[in-house]
């Protein structure tokens, strides 16, 4: 599968701009970053309505940059997330001597809320141990570069009428955060993600994506709590 050009540019602006929002968020009471891999499966149809087999999903990565405020002095959070998203796919018909791939990069936006429970407690400003988290999120996401292989003929993704509008997904995933001490966490989690159509599809080629996500994530505590409990 041909490579994309510019990718590690890309990636590279996609951080620097993030960060840039993330410190100009005076309400954001944690920022994190989360880095991992996705695995997705797509649902291909064409106009009339055939469903491609035998394709098989690639091993991408996946960045995100985000923020969790606490909602009513809960553990309930409000999550924003900018997000990062590569995508690949390949398959062929045997029958008709057919191969095809897709290699594209998303950026995006998640929207949604998270509940952390189980959460160590704090004792005279030291706080050490687990916390198990379940979250569930809305997101929106744009293609910004990628290419189509058929029969080692490559076109642009930009002019492919499946991906001229945006993927709307909605997510739901599991976290196991550590505490380092009230202000530093590291934490694990997996994430599954369905796309959805939005609009008038009749007659169109369609694309979903099924995705599931693992990834490694760092969040700094910019107010932690310093209640002294025994």
């Amino acid at each position: 599968m041909p490579k994309l050009p510019f990718k590690h540019t890309t990636m590279k602006h996609f951080i620097f701009c993030s960060l840039i929002l993330l410190a100009l968020s005076s309400n954001a009471q944690k920022v994190y970053v989360e880095i991992g891999k996705s695995i997705t499966t797509f649902d291909y149809k064409t106009t009339g309505g055939e469903s491609l087999d035998n394709l098989t999903g690639g091993n991408t990565n996946r960045i995100s940059l985000g923020t969790r405020i606490p909602l009513f002095n809960t553990d309930l959070h409000f999550t924003f997330e900018a997000l990062y998203h590569e995508y690949a796919a390949q398959g062929s018909n045997p029958i008709l001597g057919n191969f095809y791939s897709w290699d594209f990069i998303n950026t995006g936006a998640n929207i949604g809320f998270d509940f952390e429970f189980l959460k160590p407690s704090v004792s005279f400003n030291v706080q050490q141990g687990f916390s198990f988290v379940v979250k569930a999120a809305i997101a929106g996401e744009f293609l910004v570069m990628g290419t189509q292989n058929i029969n080692n003929q490559i076109n642009s993704l930009k002019d492919a009428p499946e991906f001229d509008r945006p993927f709307i997904f909605a997510r739901g995933g599991v976290g196991v955060n550590y505490y380092f001490d009230p202000k530093h966490i590291i934490s694990i989690n997996y994430t599954m993600g369905k796309s959805f159509l939005v609009g008038d599809y009749k007659n169109q080629e369609q694309l979903k994506l099924f995705s599931h996500s693992f990834s490694l994530g760092l969040c700094v505590n910019l107010a932690p709590d310093k209640t002294n409990v025994r």
